[in-house]
């Protein structure tokens, strides 16, 4: 059976505190460029820049957020992420850092690249949603530092889960 990116699917072990058997901190840090096309790089350096140090589960959960609003509208995830106001990682300086990287033209830290690559591995590994079909995310801590309160849409919205640092809500007129 074949992913997303045409490699075969690996069984995904969803809870953050269950470690996936077939992946450890060693595996990730192998040197290794990230082969996506350059829409899909975009997608995995807004990750990047969004879930950094996240656990697995949570680094799905806002992969599906994409997915499930590109879905919702009929249009790519590229269009989704750089979308002005959707994903605070799109664009920031994490994003551009990890562009540059997969580009050839950026270096990242040891601990960055592994990071990158984890997620890569993720995106990659993708075979079912974990995030009840959300297609809203945030952090309410670091929100919460930046601006003193969340979002109005947060009192009108359900929040489904609570997935590593993120809340997940739906709404079905999200952009």
């Amino acid at each position: 059976m074949k992913n997303l990116f045409g490699t075969k699917k690996v069984t995904y072990y969803g809870q953050p505190d269950e470690p996936r058997p077939d992946l450890t901190p060693q595996s990730y840090a192998e040197p290794k460029r990230v082969s996506l096309w350059p829409d899909n790089n975009a997608v995995l350096a807004t990750l990047f820049a969004e879930t950094k140090n996240e656990p697995d589960a949570g680094v799905q959960a806002a992969f599906d957020t994409i997915r499930n609003r590109s879905s919702l509208h009929s249009r790519p995830w590229v269009s989704t992420v750089a979308a002005p106001g959707q994903y605070s990682g799109y664009g920031n300086p994490d994003y551009t850092n990890a562009m540059n990287y997969m580009a050839g033209t950026g270096k990242l830290s040891d601990d960055a690249q592994v990071e990158l690559n984890r997620m890569r591995t993720i995106m990659d590994d993708y075979e079912r949603p974990v995030s009840d079909n959300t297609n809203l995310y945030l952090n309410p801590v670091r929100t919460m530092d930046m601006y003193g309160k969340l979002p109005g849409w947060t009192n009108k919205l359900n929040k489904i889960k609570t997935v590593g640092k993120h809340d997940f809500y739906y709404d079905p007129y999200a952009i």
